[in-house]
């Protein structure tokens, strides 16, 4: 018995503080899980409130047979009540699967933003400035939704924790209604043992008030036979006082009335006897009648220590109950708060998937832009190629071009001419057409060969009055077209000597 109320007493303890048997949050998850922690502590108090209840409501209709129908029907009502807030538990656990449904799907249509969004800051060094400004508010809106969903999942954990305390809550209800159980089994046999006890002590009454009866009995024929004997010592005292005068002729008489008297003697030795047995019988039966009354008023000592700790517990229960009650208007509150945030946010990434999909026709249009400016930059880039290999060759040809140049300074200086460079070049002159810009560069290269004066220039037509007004631009073009056709001209004088 004492350890069934220990174990009662730390189960109660347990059920009046939840929070302490739970292990602490993290610092980052601080503020959600201590709701969720209060949460718990306020939705498992109800059950164990209730099956305290259930089993107080059957000991009490154990105790009194006569009101046992009432107890039972309010154990009823206790029961259905229980489980219509197991079954609003079970709906708030379907709530928080659609919830988890919907913030997969946000899930993943912010995946498929941050991926459109990636591509977009790829893009923002090519794009405009009204483009860049759009993605950052863009990128701003994608902030929001992530410390929404971020939120979101938050209180989804929170949730998770409260749902695994209501597990546990669940699993030492059941444990506190088997050891209420158990109590009731043992209330049911101390109830069974009184009532053996006491008819037993019934018989016992019955047979001491028969035993009773048959002492008195027995000294009404005590004193029966007692005012015999005396009647018969009277008796004898006459007959003595006769057998003076008769003796011979009443000591048969004597003799006969002296065994008589002890006859009548040993009966009264033998209801002596049996008068000391019943005493002994009724001083026993008084023990035993004392031992039943000192384990009578044991037994009633332990009911009422039980009645008394079965009324603080029901008075927890109810103190728990009332609780429970307010934080299920908070959860409440707290559940519609969250519906409310989670239509915002839809409606918010409808609006956001309308100008992404604007942004992505406008990001579209700009790749088919970027498509026709990368074939343009292989343009650019096989032009720049041909430019350095032109430049290669350029180079080369310069030093080839200062050999020749050296060659024909020396040449000059004897002031001999190459009659067949002079014929080649007269011919080139005059087989280029007449539109041909390469036939005025032919005529200067045969004037800068000759070494022709200004007269001769302007006789041949090379120089005019205007050109001493000419742009310094204009003759390095000119000397880079010399250049250029003294290169070709070695070109082809080497190929034909080839």
């Amino acid at each position: 018995m004492g350890k069934n109320k220990k174990k009662g007493n730390k189960k109660s303890s347990q059920a009046q503080h939840p929070q302490d048997t739970h292990p602490k949050p993290n610092d980052a998850e601080e503020v959600p899980v201590n709701n969720s922690e209060t949460n718990n502590s306020q939705k498992n108090t109800p059950d164990v409130s209730q099956a305290d209840a259930n089993d107080n409501n059957k000991e009490t209709g154990v105790e009194n047979e006569a009101t046992s129908t009432p107890a039972d029907v309010h154990n009823e009502d206790e029961e259905s009540s229980s489980k219509e807030q197991i079954t609003s538990e079970i709906v708030d656990s379907s709530e928080v699967d659609s919830l988890k449904k919907e913030l997969e799907e946000l899930k993943k249509e912010l995946a498929l933003q941050k991926a459109a969004q990636v591509d977009n800051q790829d893009l923002d060094n090519k794009t405009d400035p009204s483009n860049s400004d759009e993605l950052e508010k863009v990128k701003a809106e994608r902030d929001n939704f992530e410390e929404q969903y971020n939120t979101l999942l938050s209180r989804i954990s929170s949730m998770k924790s409260v749902f695994n305390k209501m597990k546990e809550s669940q699993l030492e209800l059941e444990t506190v209604k088997e050891q209420l159980s158990e109590y009731e089994s043992h209330n049911l046999k101390l109830k069974n043992k009184i009532s053996t006890m006491n008819t037993e002590s019934d018989e016992l009454k019955d047979t001491v008030a028969t035993m009773n009866k048959e002492f008195s009995s027995l000294e009404e024929e005590n004193e029966s036979l007692t005012r015999k004997v005396e009647e018969l010592e009277e008796v004898i005292s006459s007959n003595e006082s006769k057998s003076k005068s008769a003796s011979d002729s009443s000591s048969n008489e004597l003799k006969k009335a002296r065994e008589q008297i002890e006859k009548l003697q040993l009966q009264l030795e033998d209801l002596t006897m049996l008068l000391e047995t019943h005493k002994q019988d009724l001083s026993e039966l008084k023990v035993e009648r004392d031992e039943l009354k000192e384990s009578l008023a044991a037994i009633t000592g332990e009911r009422e220590v039980q009645k008394n700790t079965v009324e603080s517990l029901t008075n927890d229960l109810e103190k728990i109950q009332g609780d429970h009650v307010s934080e299920i208007g908070l959860k409440e509150r707290e559940i519609a708060a969250l519906r409310v945030q989670l239509d915002t946010s839809v409606e918010k990434n409808k609006e956001t998937s309308e100008l992404l999909k604007d942004y992505q026709t406008k990001v579209d249009d700009l790749q088919m832009s970027i498509a026709e400016g990368g074939k343009f930059e292989k343009q650019a880039k096989d032009q720049a190629l041909q430019i350095g290999k032109l430049k290669h060759e350029a180079i080369i040809l310069n030093e080839h071009l200062k050999k020749a140049l050296a060659m024909l300074k020396q040449s000059s200086d004897s002031e001999t001419v190459d009659k067949e460079l002079i014929s080649n070049l007269l011919i080139s002159f005059v087989s280029i057409p007449r539109a041909d810009p390469k036939k005025f560069e032919v005529l200067e290269l045969l004037s800068s060969f000759l070494n022709w004066d200004d007269d001769k220039k302007r006789q041949a037509g090379l120089l005019y009055d205007s050109d001493k007004n000419a742009n310094p631009s204009q003759q390095g073009s000119r000397t880079q077209n010399f250049v250029a056709l003294w290169t070709e001209f070695l070109e082809k004088e080497s190929e034909k000597d080839s």
